[in-house]
């Protein structure tokens, strides 16, 4: 992004996401039952993260993203 003149400026965790596909293969990542598949009626069998790699992170919530002007 800084590479692009554009400053996020509200950078923090929980403004951060995780695809979370390749962990859970058969069921989604949920931060209020992380362990349940998406039928909410069985666990996930979830891949250990350091077989996982590389884990792709994403940034959300561009509300307060400006654009700089470079200046030399």
């Amino acid at each position: 992004m800084h590479e692009q003149r554009i400053a996020h400026r509200g950078a923090c965790t929980f403004n951060l996401m995780v695809d979370s596909a390749n962990m859970v293969p058969d069921g989604n990542l949920s931060f209020f039952r992380p362990d349940m598949k998406e039928d909410w009626k069985n666990l996930v069998d979830p891949v250990e993260q350091r077989f996982v790699a590389p884990l792709k992170y994403y940034f959300i919530d561009f509300e307060t993203t400006c654009m700089y002007i470079h200046s030399r």
